[in-house]
Parts: structure tokens; C-alpha cells; sequence
């Protein structure tokens, strides 16, 4: 039995128990899923190995304003450069590819993606 994550809306100032590390959810930039690990990108260039599913965050995070464009990434939407139908780029310039159902402009992808950019 896995350990389901609570899903009450987090504040912006809120801190994330990563590792041993309680870290600001204003500092990840992306999670990139791989198999049953979930690498953390911070904004300092630190990356955190972390042993939950990327489903496991994408159920917390996703009222914080992250948005998950194919199974392998969680972005934070505060760090996204550009986008465009195919990828989006991230400051890191990390360019991370749209999956093909998400890509349509009605989708709610798009939806949440566009309310979310400044």
C-alpha cells in the first residue's frame, strides 16, 4: 500500500519535505519522473533524487501552478519561458516536449498553462 500525499491546496509560502531537506516549492523549477524515482530541479542548479512517483507530486503540486505536458515532467509554470504547441522551455533552458493529446490548443492543458503565465 502506497502513501497517498495530502491534497489540500498548499500555500505559496509552503515548504516541501524533500529528502531531509525541507525546501520552498518556489524553488523547484521541474520534476522529471524516471520509473519509480523523481529527480527535483531547483533553481540554484541542485538536483535531489527523491524515491516517490512523479504521480505522488503531481497530486500535491498541482494547485501550487504545476502542470504535467507528458508523463515524465511536473513543471512549475512560475519558471516557463516560452511554449509552443510542440515543447515548452524553461529558464533553465530545458525544452520539454508536449505529449501528442495534450497538444491541442483547446485541451485544458492549454487552459491552464495560458491562465497560469503572466
Amino acid at each position: 500500500m502506497t502513501a497517498q500525499p495530502e491534497t489540500r491546496p498548499l500555500s505559496s509560502d509552503t515548504y516541501l519535505q524533500l529528502c531531509r531537506l525541507s525546501i520552498a516549492i518556489t524553488q523547484i523549477v521541474f520534476l522529471r519522473g524516471c520509473k519509480n524515482y523523481t529527480f527535483c530541479h531547483l533553481i540554484d542548479g541542485q538536483i535531489l533524487l527523491l524515491s516517490k512517483t512523479l504521480k505522488y507530486y503531481e497530486q500535491l503540486l498541482t494547485h501550487q501552478g504545476f502542470v504535467r505536458p507528458n508523463k515524465s515532467y511536473l513543471l512549475n509554470t512560475r519558471y516557463v519561458l516560452e511554449y509552443t504547441p510542440i515543447e515548452i522551455v524553461m529558464c533553465t533552458h530545458e525544452r520539454v516536449g508536449i505529449s501528442r493529446r495534450k497538444r491541442n490548443r483547446n485541451s485544458d492543458f492549454y487552459t491552464v498553462l495560458q491562465t497560469k503565465i503572466v
